[in-house]
């Protein structure tokens, strides 16, 4: 179907949609076709329109009530609502009217999954002498199909991996990795896989599909243990290289080098695309163990062999050359990226950064202040820019700024110690107690933070009676 065809199709069921709820409404008698009731239910359960939708069953099953398709939009109605004892009943009523023995067994099936029988389903669905049941890998494809579509994803799961453990067909492992997606607070803990790596433990396509679930949760300990095994079973280079990018991300960056410097020299001149997907990571890898030379070596040739600009691999290199002292190819970088990501944070931040170590605070807090316009969410900003006005003796602009960032996260302790101490700066000490005492009910433990930015103030009478009466001892 074409987006013509397609946009067509959606304006006939909006039409139809409306002119059924219109004489729902009005209570007027009505007539619809078989092929029209079926696009309206079909527009009522899109549009989770549960009242209409189950009217709309209803109707149409009063109107054909020997329509087979029309008895299954019922039963899926009650499974999808949990309503295990209606839909039994509507089945068993219904057998009559039921031709397709494939049928009654599908969904007699998917009753007894629902209602914690999978024994029973199991055995009803392995019964001899079944009609139109030759093949049992699809036929739990098809409950896993039923229970996607009725966001019962912990049964779409079972039914997906019975359908697995029966044809061993890679797309299954999809759809178990779809619908643990689906239910990821479920399934983060990736468990969703664990039935089958019990059953199939020297399935390596097994666990390559949990790691991949795994890694698209961020659970990296789990994703390196799976892709362990899968290797173990499978041993591949271009996997080998994902294993890499693991250990860094666990920030096992001693390992991650030494296995990357291993496969570097198997495989490199073999195919050298194979393997620069993981530049990146090898060069922050290079860049955590201060190895600069080669960070950048890396970052240079990810920018190299990656078509595509890469603005992660960029900002790297950026914090490579500040790190080398080679600032001025650092701000040439970053405003480069800026002049197509006018609004991006990381950018603004590193180029603040930058400023404030070459000694120019006015440059730094401008880049602050436009990061602080682009987003205003995350007050460790807001404490950066009072701290740059502090730096060049601005208290009252530093409190403005903080006061400020209080109203968006009025409990963070290290705003009230920074205000305590700008208080105390500007000889306010009321003031200064106030935030002091505020501080330590939230967090006496960052009283450091009040200390980093005024060191003398124990010596001052109410700041020790402050810390005394909150039980601190310094």
């Amino acid at each position: 179907m074409n987006s013509f065809e397609m946009e067509e199709s959606n304006d006939k069921q909006l039409l139809l949609a409306q002119k059924f709820s219109s004489f729902v409404n009005s209570h007027k008698s009505f007539y619809f076709t078989e092929d029209e009731y079926e696009d309206i239910i079909e527009y009522f359960k899109l549009h989770n329109n549960k009242e209409l939708y189950y009217k709309s069953i209803i109707a149409a099953n009063n109107q054909y009530p020997y329509n087979q398709e029309f008895k299954y939009f019922q039963i899926e109605y009650f499974l999808e609502n949990k309503q295990y004892s209606e839909a039994q009943e509507y089945l068993q009523k219904s057998l009559g009217c039921l031709f397709d023995e494939k049928n009654k067994i599908y969904y007699q099936a998917a009753i007894f999954y629902c209602t914690g029988h999978q024994d029973n389903a199991e055995a009803l669905i392995k019964s001899t002498g079944i009609e139109g049941i030759d093949d049992f890998g699809e036929f739990y494809t098809e409950l896993g199909e039923l229970f996607m579509d009725i966001k019962r994803y912990d049964l779409a799961i079972k039914a997906f991996s019975s359908a697995y453990l029966e044809n061993h067909e890679y797309e299954r492992l999809c759809d178990i990795f779809d619908a643990s997606f689906e239910d990821i607070e479920t399934f983060k803990e990736a468990n969703s896989f664990d039935f089958l790596t019990e059953k199939l433990p020297f399935d390596a396509n097994v666990w390559l599909k949990k790691y991949e679930y795994c890694l698209s949760i961020f659970d990296y300990e789990k994703a390196l243990e799976a892709l362990d095994f899968s290797l173990a079973l499978s041993p591949d280079e271009y996997l080998e290289l994902k294993k890499v990018a693991l250990l860094v991300y666990l920030e096992r960056y001693s390992e991650a080098i030494k296995l990357f410097e291993q496969l570097n020299h198997d495989i490199r001149d073999e195919d050298e695309t194979l393997y620069c997907d993981e530049f990146y990571v090898v060069s922050f890898a290079y860049f955590k163990l201060k190895q600069f030379e080669k960070a950048e070596y890396y970052a240079m040739e990810d920018l190299r062999l990656n078509k595509l600009e890469s603005n992660a691999t960029a900002i790297l290199l950026s914090d490579i050359y500040v790190k080398t002292g080679k600032r001025a190819k650092a701000k040439n970088i970053l405003f480069d990226l800026l002049k197509k990501e006018e609004e991006n944070i990381d950018i603004l931040f590193r180029l603040s950064e930058i400023y404030e170590i070459e000694g120019n605070m006015n440059k730094a807090i401008e880049m602050m202040l436009k990061l602080l316009k682009n987003d205003s969410s995350d007050v460790n900003n807001f404490l950066r820019l009072a701290n740059l006005y502090f730096q060049i003796n601005l208290l009252s602009k530093a409190i403005r700024t903080l006061e400020e960032s209080s109203n968006i996260e009025p409990t963070n302790a290290n705003i009230h110690y920074s205000l305590a101490a700008y208080y105390l700066l500007q000889n306010k000490k009321d003031l200064s107690v106030k935030h002091l005492n505020y501080a330590l009910n939230l967090s006496p433990s960052k009283f450091h933070t009040l200390l980093d930015i005024f060191p003398e103030a124990l010596q001052i009478e109410e700041i020790r009676t402050c810390f005394h009466k909150n039980n601190l001892r310094i």
